[in-house]
């Protein structure tokens, strides 16, 4: 939902594109970038107006209805395009991003971080799209503790087809959607590769035993509603599943990501930025720019 921040964010294409020339002449003289910056606030002005109206019934004393799911869903649209609109505009500089003050205009220092951090807004808090595969540890399985376990979920969909020794069951909370799970004691300091492909038309989730090359298929799944194939984006993360009353109190968490693989294409990671985060998270990249070293909790987090 906009906030006063949201719609201060919102001037920033408008300022990227005028500080930005091109051929000696800002952006923002041109009148196809004029239009897209024009569109965006006139869907967010419209947005706004009718989260305003939905206040004012509240105060009336009218019961709260399904409003604030959807201004979140579109809020987040929104928001995202805004900043790809950022990072296009910014150009090359798009590719620097660092948070290192004084390497790009000021305008244009935290673009790429917001960028990146903000791609998780169609998961947390409720989930537009999206969906993830890979391990986890005190896992539950039709509300019972399994402990370490293989998972695949999928937002905004109804049907899933378990893999060999998966459960699938239905989830709410963040979201609504499906999720499969195989009972599994992964081992730490050894390799898996978590992935998701296309076969006939549904998802299929895998994890792989880099030693064994055993494949665990951990379910089947439809493409939410609007969706026919899979983005060219993947989000990589390393979270404590478990209660913690903040960042000091959260056990220390590790793990390395090798970039994805995509029809058989390798990826190299150039940087690694972040949004908000806890004072004891870290990333780093190798030297060769194969592999991120993620870490979460603990004192250091080193």
């Amino acid at each position: 939902m906009p906030s006063t921040s949201w719609r201060k964010r919102s001037t920033e294409p408008k300022s990227i594109a005028r500080e930005t020339l091109v051929d000696g002449a800002p952006l923002l003289d041109d009148p196809l970038v004029r239009r897209r910056i024009a569109r965006l606030e006139v869907r967010l002005s419209a947005l706004t107006t009718a989260k305003h109206r939905v206040l004012a019934e509240l105060e009336a004393g009218k019961p709260a209805g399904p409003e604030a799911s959807v201004f979140k869903v579109v809020g987040t649209e929104l928001l995202q395009e805004l900043e790809a609109l950022c990072m296009e505009l910014m150009g090359l500089n798009a590719l620097c991003g660092t948070d290192e003050v004084g390497l790009l205009p000021p305008t244009e220092e935290t673009v790429a971080s917001w960028t990146c951090y903000h791609r998780a807004a169609s998961i947390y808090a409720g989930s537009n799209e999206g969906g993830y595969v890979g391990i986890q540890t005190g896992g539950l399985q039709k509300g019972r503790r399994i402990g370490k376990k293989l998972i695949f979920a999928v937002w905004n969909v109804t049907d899933a087809q378990p893999g060999k020794g998966a459960v699938c069951e239905p989830f709410t909370g963040e979201g609504d959607g499906m999720t499969c799970s195989i009972a599994y004691n992964w081992k730490e300091g050894e390799e898996y590769i978590a992935a998701v492909r296309v076969d006939d038309k549904r998802l299929v989730g895998t994890i792989t035993e880099s030693k064994t090359g055993k494949v665990f298929t951990v379910g089947k799944m439809p493409f939410a509603k609007g969706y026919k194939n899979l983005s060219h984006g993947s989000l990589v993360w390393v979270e404590y599943f478990g209660d913690a009353a903040s960042c000091a109190a959260t056990p220390l968490q590790r793990a390395t990501f090798t970039p994805a693989v995509s029809n058989g294409l390798n990826a190299r990671v150039s940087n690694i930025t972040f949004g908000q985060k806890c004072f004891n998270a870290r990333g780093t990249i190798t030297k060769d720019g194969s592999a991120i070293l993620f870490a979460t909790g603990g004192e250091t987090a080193k």
